[in-house]
């Protein structure tokens, strides 16, 4: 019997950080996934001082994972984030949600005076109003907050008509520097490969004009415009006025099929070598 008090006793404090995100002294970056809780609202009506209620927090479910997929719904998701940052006081910290394609997320942070004070960002949004101009959501946690003598909670609401993937992170300055430089590096890999690749093949259809490398030219153009539009680069530099363009994905997605389609077609030279075949490609371009 004492032993299982003394094993209880033990497991207090772990038990009692599993829903706390406790910042250390010589990490910078935090996982919030792994301590946040969250709450499906299936009528997206919620709002923030019903959902902040002592009546909501049974509703409220661990999350314990670092990224969510929670797919395509209608419901509006809210999650519950508390963090304690007395031992990483005198840094800037940043929430970052890595999703760059998610609709509608608003971060709930406590005003200093029993309220909340709330941003909303999105790809639905212009570019312009992001606090920073990065491809991924990020906002500055206020100085106020950071420099609470107690752990603080905040919330978080996400919808949209896409799947809702969520990956919440807390980043000191150094990290989320870290983090941007590594990014643009490999996506300045990814896409200038691309680029070389597209030239070059608009070279050869320039000189030999042959129809192959024109399709070719279409499936590698609808796959760049695609893969902007999903890393959050296309609203970023080539529509930061236009967000809804950040919605054409499946258009890009039929562009690129169809010029796949068609380069195959033509390259395999399959309506002569074989008819049947090239009849069920006719069928999938319409």
């Amino acid at each position: 019997m004492l032993r299982r008090l003394f094993l209880a006793l033990m497991l207090l404090p772990a038990l009692a950080a599993a829903d706390m995100t406790v910042v250390g002294e010589g990490q910078g970056s935090y996982s919030l996934g792994l301590y946040a809780q969250v709450l499906e609202d299936p009528t997206a009506a919620l709002g923030i001082e019903q959902v902040a209620g002592e009546g909501m927090a049974s509703r409220f479910r661990q999350l314990g994972r670092e990224h969510t997929n929670f797919g395509f719904t209608r419901a509006a998701l809210w999650f519950k984030v508390t963090v304690d940052f007395r031992a990483g006081q005198g840094r800037t910290w940043h929430l970052v949600e890595g999703h760059p394609i998610l609709d509608e997320i608003t971060f709930y942070m406590p005003d200093g005076s029993d309220g909340w004070s709330a941003t909303t960002l999105g790809d639905l949004l212009p570019f312009a109003e992001r606090p920073y101009r990065l491809r991924e959501f990020v906002l500055p946690v206020p100085e106020q907050v950071v420099a609470s003598a107690a752990p603080v909670t905040f919330y978080l609401r996400v919808a949209g008509q896409g799947a809702l993937n969520v990956g919440l992170e807390l980043l000191d300055q150094q990290a989320l520097a870290e983090r941007v430089s590594r990014q643009q590096w490999g996506f300045g890999l990814f896409y200038g490969a691309l680029g070389l690749l597209f030239f070059y093949n608009l070279f050869l259809y320039l000189s030999a004009r042959e129809r192959s490398q024109l399709y070719y030219i279409v499936w590698l153009g609808g796959f760049t415009m695609l893969f902007a539009s999903l890393n959050g680069f296309g609203l970023q530099y080539l529509w930061p006025q236009l967000p809804a363009i950040n919605g054409w994905f499946p258009v890009f997605t039929c562009v690129a099929v169809w010029g796949a389609l068609q380069f195959t077609r033509e390259f395999l030279d399959i309506a002569a070598s074989n008819p049947r075949l090239d009849a069920a490609f006719r069928i999938m371009l319409v």
